[in-house]
């Protein structure tokens, strides 16, 4: 086991190790044969997941646009096929991605990873609110946990006890249901039904012992 001394050590070498591939990053790009044209396209801010993938798509796109013979890479200046060129780009067809622009990817994914954890929690939160008021409505207080793991958000019963199901949201009006043991019970569910397993369980602790031992 590890001492706390010992554990904020390890701590501090990782920042410094991050610090550094953030620096090499950075680098990369400085030193490529990189265009003005093609440098401003790898500057960019987004406030989800969704946009950086999306801006990763839209820059491919713009880039192959950029390309003066349809062979050369306008990041690195590395010579492919006009089609090979794209796979260079996108990482696809085992081709290994060009180095500059997964540069680039990496420093906008790293720069913002914290906010999209805390904006996809927030929405997961937000997410479950429809199955909170009904239960409310019902006399029954859910509690709300969250888990930086996986940016996950869920909702369970008034009490800790692991017998309460537990809802997530699944996107739009759709929720799941899962058993105390893990096991899902509903899938892509109305905000109802999931309130109902929850209220159902509420009112009858006896049945939902009982269920839970299976």
């Amino acid at each position: 086991m590890y001492d706390r001394d010992e554990i904020e050590k390890l701590r501090a070498q990782v920042q410094e190790l991050k610090h550094a591939l953030q620096h090499a990053r950075h680098l990369i790009i400085h030193v490529s044969p990189t265009s003005p044209e093609a440098w401003r396209l790898l500057r960019f801010t987004c406030k989800s997941k969704q946009e950086w993938r999306q801006w990763q798509r839209d820059t491919i796109n713009k880039l192959l646009e950029l390309t003066v013979d349809d062979r050369t890479c306008p990041l690195c200046g590395q010579r492919f096929t006009p089609v090979s060129l794209r796979w260079h780009l996108d990482d696809s067809h085992r081709m290994s991605r060009c180095s500059v622009f997964q540069a680039a990817i990496d420093l906008v994914h790293d720069g913002h990873i914290e906010e999209w954890r805390a904006n996809e929690i927030q929405e997961n939160i937000a997410g479950l609110a429809p199955v909170m008021e009904l239960c409310k409505a019902d006399g029954v207080n859910c509690q709300v946990y969250t888990n930086k793991h996986n940016n996950q958000a869920y909702l369970t019963g008034p009490s800790t006890r692991r017998s309460y199901s537990v809802i997530f949201w699944e996107g739009g009006d759709r929720f799941q249901v899962q058993a105390s043991n893990g096991c899902v019970e509903l899938f892509h569910c109305s905000a109802e039904d999931a309130a109902h397993a929850l209220i159902w369980e509420h009112q009858n602790p006896l049945k939902r012992w009982m269920k839970d031992r299976g």
